[in-house]
């Protein structure tokens, strides 16, 4: 598969999104020109 099948299939069928559960930590960005939006949710700690 080449990269741009690849990135049309992550498009099409995106993997680990939503909310993790048990997350601990989470980033939240905004672009201020088009009001767009991106949650980063984590779940960090000493295994």
């Amino acid at each position: 598969m080449n990269v741009d099948a690849q990135l049309i299939e992550h498009m099409m069928n995106p993997k680990n999104y939503g909310i993790l559960a048990g997350a601990n930590t989470q980033g939240i960005g905004k672009n201020p020109e088009n009001g767009e939006k991106v949650a980063v949710y984590l779940r960090v700690g000493t295994d």
